[in-house]
């Protein structure tokens, strides 16, 4: 046995608390784990002989711009006792390198994995947007066994820009600000000195966090415009801004301390003008998966190009009267175990009827991506309800276009086969014109939904879904299955119900077999508002593989009347119509019906399926 003492030396050198050391071997019999709250004693462990994968957390350093510090020391030799030093000073910071500008949005992840004999280990962590950066010390070429550290990045444009002279300033919203809209050339003022303020933009001082919000009454009563808060000394400046609730009583900025001299060096001379861009419905997005196989270089620089990247061209609708939506994209490597519960992922702001630049990092990373109608209350969770996409990855230089709650939203099986004699049906209540799917409830909305299933004419069932098994029959019967949806909510204006049926044949076969069951797929040229316009004709489209028949009709007065539309056969299931529209203050109702060889069936009617313009 060994005896290894641990020490930590924080960036600014001096003595560190450490909040994770640990040490792990081919066999889970020889690991360890501790930390050190004694700067001064460290922490001593005693092992067996051998060779540790071991890494410390040293946390974020306490200053205006944090920097969290992993230690890695993938392949430490235990030959004989050891003095370990855990030197944040030799952690180097993780450079991003976009062609645009960048802030963090969302929380940054970190892992590290491993491969010793016969285990793998893997560690995760993750920070806050407060934390400005991420060091990680270099390490040499791992002889035996894999290792590889990756980063996960979440980098937005920056909601607001504030320019002095040529200088571009790094601010951010108060959680409670009033957004800004386009471009303002607003003066200086001291807003810590007496006088009036009209129209000008306020800069106050701030001694410790929070100390500014009782004075943005007092500012707002001598006309300032906005304001910007220069931080306390040594501390950060971070708010996650929400677009909901109680808001302050003008547009609030907050700059870190050192950052804000260039403000008060400004007021100093006399003061001058400042030109403020808001831009809160943020136009690009980068997803970024950072990868250093096998070890550590002396220092890593992802830049992002067409070599490591695809962009997703994403468009998000306005579903109802919220402005703003919810989304996440999970991301996670080969090694790692798929379960989106235990991805560490917060719930990102996202404005609607806004369409997005999203740069993905390409390659083996895997994503999914979940995007939520309206925007929720709660925001550490993974998001409940809405649409997700299936797991995915992407090539580099690839470019996806991605259309969410895109008409027609309707059921949509996704899975119906029989082994034996039972049916397993998957029918998701809501899937959209892209194929993104989504489940009654985990919404603050009312959803319905009410299933039946019948044999040869006689219902057996009735559920609260057409998700699960169902019971057959050994001999060849008929099935029809029937669903039927409502979602009511000021945030939900389109496909607000549903009513679908599915019949068809099935005997018992070996082993497991697909169930002929016919469907409808749309294709809509809507706008970001669910809209098409009205007068010129605009081309619908229909896809119904199997068909043999196809029938499509649309109403104005949410299937009182129905009026039927000629459709053109384009060959494989495909049709199209050009249909012009009249104005509706409710939206377009559509109903089709489908047949098939032996008897299969398929009708399907969606109450407001889309809107007018």
């Amino acid at each position: 046995m060994h005896k290894v003492h641990f020490t930590g030396i924080e960036r600014d050198g001096s003595p560190a608390r450490v909040p994770v050391i640990m040490m792990q071997s081919a066999s889970s019999r020889d690991d360890a784990f501790g930390y050190i709250l004694d700067e001064e004693a460290g922490w001593t462990v005693e092992v067996p002989e051998g060779v540790y994968h071991t890494q410390a957390v040293m946390g974020e350093s306490h200053d205006e711009l944090p920097v969290d510090s992993l230690i890695l020391f993938p392949e430490l030799k235990v030959d004989r006792d050891l003095e370990v030093v855990l030197d944040a000073r030799k952690a180097v910071p993780i450079e991003i390198r976009t062609s645009q500008p960048v802030m963090q949005d969302g929380i940054a992840t970190y892992f590290t994995y491993r491969t010793i004999g016969n285990r793998r280990l893997a560690f995760g962590a993750m920070n806050f947007p407060s934390v400005e950066a991420l060091a990680v010390t270099p390490t040499a070429q791992v002889q035996e066994g894999t290792f590889e550290f990756s980063s996960r990045w979440q980098l937005a444009a920056p909601r607001v820009t504030v320019k002095v002279g040529r200088d571009t300033l790094l601010v951010r919203p108060t959680i409670r600000s009033p957004e800004i809209s386009g471009t303002k050339r607003w003066k200086l003022a001291d807003g810590d000195a007496d006088g009036k303020l009209k129209g000008k933009i306020a800069v106050i001082t701030s001694k410790e966090q929070g100390d500014w919000n009782s004075k943005f009454d007092g500012l707002k009563e001598r006309g300032a415009a906005a304001v910007i808060v220069v931080g306390p000394d040594g501390s950060p400046m971070w708010q996650p801004w929400q677009p909901t609730g109680d808001r302050d009583p003008l547009p609030a900025l907050m700059i870190t301390h050192d950052r804000g001299q260039v403000l008060l060096d400004r007021l100093r001379k006399g003061g001058g003008t400042v030109e403020v861009t808001g831009r809160f419905q943020t136009p690009y997005l980068y997803e970024v998966m950072q990868v250093s196989p096998g070890r550590v270089p002396e220092k890593i620089v992802h830049d992002v190009n067409w070599r490591n990247t695809a962009l997703v061209d994403s468009h998000y609708p306005a579903t109802g009267s919220d402005r703003y939506a919810k989304d996440q994209r999970f991301g996670w490597r080969p090694w790692q175990i798929y379960s989106l519960d235990a991805q560490m992922e917060t719930q990102r702001v996202l404005p609607t009827a806004n369409r997005r630049a999203e740069y993905v990092s390409s390659g083996d990373t895997q994503w999914q991506h979940i995007v939520q109608h309206m925007h929720t209350w709660e925001s550490n969770s993974r998001l409940r309800g809405g649409l997700t996409d299936g797991p995915r990855s992407y090539r580099a230089g690839e470019t996806v276009k991605e259309r969410w709650f895109a008409p027609v939203v309707r059921p949509a099986v996704t899975s119906a086969t029989r082994t034996g004699d039972v049916l397993a049906i998957q029918v998701p209540e809501f899937v959209d014109a892209d194929g993104h799917t989504g489940y009654a409830g985990g919404s603050d909305t009312t959803d319905t939904v009410k299933a039946r299933f019948y044999r040869d004419g006689k219902l057996v069932e009735e559920r609260d879904s057409l998700r699960g098994t169902f019971t057959a029959a050994e001999r060849d019967a008929e099935y029809r299955m029937e669903l039927s949806t409502a979602r009511t909510s000021e945030t939900w204006r389109y496909a607000t119900a549903t009513e679908s049926a599915w019949t068809f044949r099935s005997a018992r076969t070996q082993g497991t077999q697909a169930l002929p069951l016919l469907g409808v797929d749309y294709d809509i040229p809507a706008d970001l508002e669910g809209r098409v316009p009205k007068g010129l004709p605009v081309p619908l489209g229909f896809t119904a593989k199997g068909a043999k028949t196809f029938k499509a009709e649309l109403s104005y007065d949410d299937g009182k009347t129905w009026k039927p539309i000629p459709v053109l056969p384009l060959g494989q299931g495909r049709y199209t119509a050009l249909v012009g529209h009249k104005k509706t203050e409710t939206g377009v109702s559509l109903r089709v019906t489908v047949t098939g060889d032996k008897g299969n069936r398929f009708e399907q009617t969606v109450t407001r399926a889309y809107g007018v313009r």
